[in-house]
């Protein structure tokens, strides 16, 4: 379970990644800055938004998880509904 959870974490980390750097190649160089700030994001801002994406897409992992299991475990019209 403790490996599974490590392998969840490292797959939802390496998505937060292309994610980023989709949004960040796809972005003209205009809207590259941050808001209300006039400077582009820093390093140590890369670093926030990468430990923060991580750790809400674990949890979300995690949840997922759970509510798939119960409805594997309990089939029923609102385990269903739980796991969608």
């Amino acid at each position: 379970m403790k490996n599974q959870l490590a392998s969840f974490r490292g797959a939802a980390t390496l998505f937060a990644v292309a994610g980023i750097l989709m949004v960040l190649i796809a972005a003209p160089a205009s809207a590259q800055t941050a808001p209300g700030k006039g400077a582009k994001p820093t390093v140590e801002d890369a670093r926030k938004f990468l430990a923060d994406a991580s750790a809400r897409l674990f949890d979300l992992t995690v949840e997922s998880g759970r509510a798939t299991w119960v409805q594997e475990t309990f089939i029923t019209y609102d385990t269903e509904i739980l796991a969608a």
